[in-house]
Order: structure tokens, then C-alpha cells, then sequence
């Protein structure tokens, strides 16, 4: 709306002149980021984005920016698993909580639990979900 960008650049004119021009160009640049830094609705709706809504996901297409999805999305009692085996915890638990579509790489066992020997540990991999999250990703 034009009144909103008018207080907006308003405000950026105010807290300039008390905190400095590096101050006025950093919140420009929050509340107009360049194009290449927001992701495409089609690419979120893709992976079943959780942490945003957008405009024609959950939101009016009359909005004009991203709304944060306030959460618990790392509990408390997980550092420890995320300090042990950071890429186990990132596949298994985080991106499947915050990507619906990465639902299924919790079926997924840890990469340290595999050998140079091909085992069962790979089976999952073929399981039709776990195919379908990882072309979600394509």
C-alpha cells in the first residue's frame, strides 16, 4: 500500500538521522530485498515449505511480502543429537519437520551407519516416497 511505504521510508529518514546512513541503506535493503534472494512460491509449494506463508499460499494475493510461520522447529533436548551427527540430524529430523515433502528421509538410516559394502542400509532409498521427496527437490 502506498500509505505503508510512505511511513516505511519515513521511519528509515528518522532512524538515519539518529543511527546513521549505514543503518537507513541495511533496513532498505530488509524491507526491499533484491529479486534473486526470494525464493519462487512454486519452488516452496515444491517442498511443502513450512516456515513461510507467501502470497497465494495461506496468504492474499494482495500481499506483497513473506510472513515468518512462528514455531518450535528445534527443540530444546535435540542439540545434543545435532552436536553428535549433524548431517544425520539435519536429513533425519529438521528438514523433514520444516519440508513436508521430506517427510519420508526419516525412514532414512544415518550416512555414518554405512559401510563400502552394499547392505540393507540402502534399502530405503528405493522405497517410492523417499524417490518422490528426493525429486522433490529437482
Amino acid at each position: 500500500m502506498p500509505g505503508q511505504r510512505s511511513r516505511q521510508l519515513c521511519m528509515i529518514m528518522m532512524n538515519s538521522a539518529v543511527l546513521g546512513s549505514s543503518f537507513s541503506m541495511n533496513l532498505i535493503w530488509i524491507l526491499t530485498p533484491p529479486p534473486g534472494t526470494v525464493p519462487p512460491g512454486k519452488a516452496l509449494e515444491a517442498v511443502d515449505y513450512k516456515l513461510y506463508k507467501w502470497p497465494g499460499h495461506d496468504l492474499s494475493l494482495k500481499t506483497s511480502s513473506y510472513q515468518c510461520v512462528e514455531g518450535e522447529y528445534m527443540k530444546a533436548d535435540e542439540y545434543d543429537a545435532l552436536i553428535k551427527d549433524p548431517s544425520n540430524f539435519w536429513m533425519r529430523v529438521y528438514m523433514p519437520r520444516i519440508f513436508g515433502a521430506f517427510e519420508p528421509f526419516r525412514k532414512l538410516p544415518p550416512f555414518t551407519n554405512m559401510d563400502e559394502i552394499v547392505n540393507t542400509s540402502f534399502v530405503p532409498y528405493g522405497s517410492p516416497d523417499v524417490q518422490a521427496a528426493f525429486n522433490a527437490l529437482l
